[in-house]
């Protein structure tokens, strides 16, 4: 699987790409990734809304995916999402003004210049969809154990920047007090288990440790990342509900 070359999708973009393999690494493959029937990866693909609320930065829905030999595959000029039928997922979002960047482009920051601002619901909201994704993709695979996701940011430059306001313990419009671009190291991959998303609340906490790495690839803390529960270390979608 390949996450840059296999791609005629608008760069820069942010990535998130799941390998499901079972106990002795043998990849995983989806059971009803080309059925029509209601119940069925590709049914819910198509047809069911997944993202949590109405006007967010979800996944594609009521989208028609196309049928190739070995998947199925969606794209626009915001986002990507490949679904291949032996066990991966390469899920993308235009790191630009119609998608991660909605809202920001245009705002005026003496900090920011005429850089463009990533805008970091976006950015957590998105990543917090695709490990929904997994959660679900991962309900029509048989003997399913371990997972590697890739993850980070392919074409970017220093004309993009993530701010270090923390949300939602602001309110109102607030300016960074700084602004930083993407550092050497632009992308990571880490281990799951099948079990860490088997509900909701390991979806969260996964969620998190993915922005936890993307935080730190633009030089800041895991404490600056928004909308964290008061437990701490997940991501908690009713503040995000709450906007």
């Amino acid at each position: 699987m390949t996450k840059e070359g296999d791609t005629i999708f608008a760069q820069p973009f942010y990535y998130v790409s799941f390998s499901i393999t079972d106990e002795n690494s043998v990849e995983s493959r989806f059971q009803s990734l080309f059925s029509n029937k209601s119940g069925s990866l590709k049914h819910f693909l198509e047809n069911e809304a997944y993202g949590f609320r109405r006007g967010g930065w979800g996944l594609p829905k009521y989208a028609q995916y196309i049928i190739q030999l070995n998947g199925l595959e969606y794209n626009n000029k915001v986002s990507r999402v490949k679904i291949l039928e032996n066990g991966h997922i390469i899920i993308q979002a235009a790191v630009s003004e119609d998608f991660l960047c909605w809202a920001n482009s245009n705002s005026y920051s003496s900090v920011k210049g005429s850089r463009i601002q990533i805008n970091t619901t976006a950015l957590i909201e998105f990543t917090y969809n695709c490990v929904v994704l997994l959660k679900r993709s991962l309900e029509d695979t048989e003997n399913s154990r371990h997972i590697v996701c890739n993850f980070g940011f392919i074409g970017m430059t220093a004309d993009y920047v993530l701010g270090d306001v923390k949300m939602p313990d602001i309110h109102g419009y607030n300016l960074s007090r700084e602004m930083k671009a993407i550092g050497e190291e632009s992308e990571k991959s880490i281990n799951i288990k099948s079990t860490d998303v088997s509900n909701a609340d390991g979806v969260a906490k996964i969620a998190y440790i993915i922005l936890e790495r993307v935080f730190r690839m633009f030089g800041y803390s895991e404490d600056l990342i928004s909308y964290v529960h008061a437990d701490g270390k997940k991501i908690d979608i009713n503040l995000i509900k709450g906007i």
